[in-house]
């Protein structure tokens, strides 16, 4: 736990402590949070909408809990200070919400080994800071790739045992060291990235 001088919390780091139970709707009330980092517990129940309201947020780090439940679509337009959003390995369904493609400063987009499904929203592809957006095993993702990203700032897509559809677009092969993990869809350029 971290203050400011206001004695403000500040972040919360409870990596790895065995916690279960739910997310307390309460850290809502903690406004001046900059950092979110519970990961490798056993935390259940769903994320709460009350996260939208920690606007100075720039890491939300939750993977590899039991979370269950939707992406709350509110996280989108109110975390414009997000950084890091890593939900990996949980049970998390539904659809991967639009409004994440409102999150301007977001580099890592990190969803992999959930339940999510639908498509691929195309806002994500206009995140211009995007550097790595894993969406793999997530098999009830479909659809087309969106075939026009802005980020030139990507270097690791991980895709693989989803139901997406289409080819991996030419902008994105053009980045140097990317590292694809392509699934099923077409890859032009995979011979030559770095394929994981």
């Amino acid at each position: 736990l971290s203050c400011n001088d206001d004695d403000e919390v500040v972040a919360i780091d409870l990596d790895s402590d065995r916690l279960t139970g739910s997310i307390p709707l309460e850290l809502g009330l903690l406004t001046a949070l900059t950092k979110l980092s519970a990961y490798r517990n056993s935390l259940t129940g769903s994320l709460p909408s009350q996260l939208s309201t920690l606007t100075q947020l720039e890491e939300l780090l939750l993977y590899d809990n039991q979370l269950s439940g939707s992406i709350p679509s509110q996280l989108g337009p109110n975390l414009s200070n997000l950084f890091w959003l890593r939900l990996e390995q949980n049970k998390l369904t539904g659809t991967i919400p639009s409004t994440l493609g409102s999150l301007k400063e977001l580099s890592w987009l990190l969803l992999s080994d959930n339940v999510l499904s639908g498509v691929l929203p195309t806002e994500l592809a206009g995140l211009p800071n995007l550097a790595w957006l894993a969406l793999d095993k997530n098999r009830y993702l479909h659809g087309n790739f969106p075939n026009a990203w802005s980020s030139t700032e990507i270097f690791r897509l991980w895709l693989q045992d989803t139901h997406l559809e289409g080819s991996i677009p030419a902008d994105l092969c053009a980045i140097p060291r990317l590292q694809i993990q392509a699934g099923d869809l077409e890859c032009s350029c995979c011979k030559t990235s770095y394929l994981y």
